[in-house]
Parts: C-alpha cells; structure tokens; sequence
C-alpha cells in the first residue's frame, strides 16, 4: 500500500490546515514500518513499532496515530488482536488496542 492510496479513502476537510501536508509526508514516512509490522504476523502496539523503528512524532500526536490505525484496518492491512498495557511513559500504564497484520491481504499485496 502506498500514503498515496490511504489518502484517497479520506478526504481533505473543507478548510482543512496546513498541517494536512504535515500529516500527508508523516504518513509517507512511517507507513513502511506498520507495513512490515502487519507482514510479521506478530501482535504489536503502535507505542513499539515507533519506539523499535525511530519513528517521528505525528504533527498531533493525540490524534494522527489513531487515524493512522483506523486508516489501516479499513484498508484490511491490519486488524484488531485485543488489548496491552501501554509502554508510553505519558500513558500511565493505560490500555491500548494491539493489533497484528491480516495474512490474506500480505498474500494480495506480494501479488
């Protein structure tokens, strides 16, 4: 999957800040990380793949990695596995959703 064809799923807002060209290079960047979390077929907390790969902050990090998980389970690249215990500092031992890769859509994509 290219950054290319996750935005076409979502529209720009009317009006919509700059910081959708933020948001539109951040994703280009960090998407080949969660793409080879998802084909590991291992269960990961988006905290962990950024923390394993060195990955950028999002220009707003309360809500752009939530988008980006959202994004990537509606495309079918990822689904959700359940729940941990958050290894963020700030989250103060919260819950976060885990997720692993959906094999039948890394069979498409090698295609």
């Amino acid at each position: 999957m290219t950054a290319d064809a996750l935005f076409e799923m979502e529209a720009a807002p009317s009006g919509a800040a700059p910081s959708a060209d933020a948001y539109s290079t951040w994703v280009a960047e960090v998407l080949p990380a969660f793409e080879r979390a998802a084909r590991s077929g291992e269960v990961f907390m988006f905290a962990d793949v950024a923390k394993r790969e060195q990955l950028p902050d999002p220009p707003n990090p309360r809500s752009h990695w939530g988008r980006l998980a959202r994004r990537l389970a509606d495309t079918g690249l990822i689904e959700r596995a359940g729940f941990g215990q958050t290894p963020r500092p700030s989250g103060k031992d919260s819950a976060v959703r885990t997720w692993r890769g959906v094999p039948d859509r890394h069979l498409g994509a090698a295609a």
